[in-house]
């Protein structure tokens, strides 16, 4: 048996059957120990011991029938391996009182809705109605009194960091440019020394030479939303009168690359937003239209979250995620540069998020709470009205506070606690519990938690995660892709 990339020992408490999730992949099997999300390959004898203990068979009777086997499963089980024990709970690594601190001095990003204004009514738009529990278009603005109240706040809860990022969100937050500028000259004013980090998304079709100089005065990292080459972008990305937007965008994204040196084109990225994996290939040939583009350009893509009437469009002919995947793959083995940041983006970063997953817990019977970060720590989304929502992606959330009371620790302290009461059920058997990467924006609708709207997400994003989880065994023991994912920086 051998330890696929990690070396850490947990209590052991063996009774009855083991948590553990056997796979197969490439003619080999695996197991993921689920307690200490340690990941092994398999020797055959092993594969079946582990297989019929888990189905219910005794573990003396197993030992005798399998010796070689049980020599190697023991040595593991004494550094806590095949523990048996369900999820009990599911909790962060530290008291609510460590929390509460935490809140009140480490926020490290502040996300302002400057406006709810778009000029785009893209088709998969998440105010575009088909959400029930979502916000719709409207042409309110944050009072600058409510920004300046946010800033302040921002730079007081991160306190103990020395540096503070401010994004600026809508909407087109373009269509607020007068609240960006106030913005960055409040916060550089009142800053005190701290360190600033500014930040928007755009759909680009409203940057101009003079924008563009402004953001790149300032260093602001931009995610332009461009959805693939034209075609692509122009089915779902469009303007109220059914016109596609992509023209506009690009000529907005031509308009920052230009006011930013090319040692900075690194703060620029795009954002395409795909109605499945399938549309990957196309994506390239963004690259093949627009020459001028550096392909070293960092990319972001998702898939979309599917409001209700949206009917995806297929992708063209002879798109094949596979054949996509195994190019990629073979790039890899040969040490050739991939072709873009797209490959990057849906692989690499997948797969160095499993490389470095977490292996501690704060006791034998707790799960961190999925893919959940602390609300209040990582980040505040402060609507324009002045309510602090968990992140600009949680719309089903409670309030959690506002820039007149921060953060409401009552508050912080009810989401938290509604979303493990309401998960522990599902979570406490389910074989990629300590894997997941479920959120509070997956689980609540209209301010309350809603089990169906989870399972409804788990239906989708569990057997997502065993698949992804079957290509990271494949491919980490080879050299090459270790090493690329022991240096993977993730960024924001």
């Amino acid at each position: 048996m051998a330890d696929v990339n990690s070396d850490r020992p947990d209590r052991a408490r063996i009774t009855d059957t083991p948590f553990i999730y056997l796979f197969g992949v490439s003619d080999r099997d695996f197991v993921l120990d689920i307690n200490t999300n340690r990941l092994f390959s398999l020797e055959e004898d092993e594969a079946a011991l582990l297989r019929e203990w888990q189905a219910g068979a005794s573990y003396p009777a197993l030992a005798a029938r399998y010796p070689a086997a049980n020599e190697a499963i023991d040595a593991l089980r004494a550094e806590g391996a095949f523990d048996v024990g369900r999820a009990e709970r599911l909790a962060y690594g530290c008291d609510f009182e460590t929390i509460s601190r935490l809140i009140a001095s480490q926020r490290s990003r502040t996300v302002l809705e400057v406006t709810q204004a778009c000029n785009l009514r893209c088709r998969y738009c998440t105010f575009g109605g088909g959400f029930p529990d979502h916000r719709t278009h409207s042409l309110k603005r944050m009072d600058p009194t409510v920004l300046e109240k946010a800033i302040a706040a921002a730079l007081r809860d991160g306190s103990a960091l020395e540096e503070v990022c401010i994004a600026f969100y809508g909407g087109e937050p373009m269509l607020a440019f007068d609240l960006i500028e106030r913005g960055v000259a409040f916060a550089r004013a009142e800053a005190g020394g701290k360190r600033l980090r500014f930040s928007t998304t755009t759909n680009g079709t409203l940057l101009d030479a003079d924008k563009a100089g402004f953001l790149a005065e300032h260093g602001f990292s931009v995610l332009v939303s461009i959805d693939g080459p034209k075609g692509v972008h122009d089915t779902n990305r469009i303007f109220r009168d059914g016109r596609g937007s992509y023209d506009d965008g690009i000529r907005g994204l031509k308009a920052l690359l230009q006011a930013y040196p090319p040692d900075a084109h690194g703060k620029i990225g795009l954002s395409m937003v795909i109605p499945s994996s399938n549309w990957l290939p196309v994506l390239e040939r963004l690259w093949d239209d627009e020459p001028w583009l550096p392909r070293s350009l960092r990319v972001m893509v998702s898939d979309v979250n599917a409001p209700e009437g949206f009917v995806p469009a297929e992708p063209a002919p002879g798109a094949d995620y596979e054949a996509f995947r195994q190019g990629w793959i073979a790039d890899r083995a040969a040490a050739r540069p991939g072709r873009t940041q797209i490959e990057t983006s849906v692989f690499d970063r997948a797969y160095a998020r499993l490389h470095h997953r977490p292996t501690e817990k704060p006791d034998a019977a707790s799960f961190y709470p999925n893919g959940c970060c602390i609300p209040g720590v990582t980040k505040v989304y402060v609507d324009v009205d002045g309510a602090y929502k968990i992140c600009e992606r949680s719309h089903g959330t409670p309030d959690i506070g506002s820039v007149d009371d921060g953060v409401r620790l009552d508050r912080v302290k009810q989401v938290i606690e509604a979303y493990g009461d309401g998960s522990i059920a599902d979570c406490a058997t389910c074989e990629v519990v300590s894997l997941c990467n479920a959120c509070f924006a997956n689980a609540f609708v209209n301010g309350r938690f809603d089990i169906a709207a989870k399972r409804k997400w788990c239906a989708t994003a569990r057997p997502a995660m065993k698949r992804r989880l079957q290509g990271y065994a494949d491919l980490v023991q080879r050299p090459e892709f270790a090493a690329r994912w022991d240096e993977y920086t993730f960024t924001n």
